[in-house]
C-alpha cells in the first residue's frame, strides 16, 4: 500500500479572480450562483470583495478554473428552455 498526499489548499480568491472564474463559463451571476448552489448575493459579495468564497466554494472555483470545458458542458446539459 502506498500513501498519496494531495495538495488541495484552496486559492484565496480576489474579486477579480471570482469574476474571472465565472467568466470562464460565460455565465451570469444568477446562473453561476444557481450552478454553485449559493445565492446571487453570495456571488456578488465575492465579486465586490465584501466576502471571499468559503474554502469549499474556493475549491470548486479552483476546479472550474482547472478545467472550464467540463463545467461549460455541464451547464449546457442542465439548461432547460425558458
Amino acid at each position: 500500500m502506498r500513501t498519496i498526499k494531495l495538495s488541495l489548499q484552496p486559492t484565496k480568491y480576489t474579486p477579480e479572480d471570482a469574476v474571472a472564474a465565472r467568466n470562464l463559463l460565460g455565465a451570469s451571476q444568477v446562473v453561476f450562483a444557481e450552478f454553485l448552489g449559493v445565492s446571487v448575493k453570495t456571488v456578488q459579495a465575492w465579486e465586490q470583495g465584501t466576502n471571499p468564497p468559503s474554502g469549499m466554494a474556493a475549491r470548486f472555483l479552483d476546479e472550474i478554473r482547472h478545467n472550464p470545458e467540463v463545467y461549460k458542458k455541464r451547464l449546457l446539459e442542465l439548461a432547460t428552455p425558458a
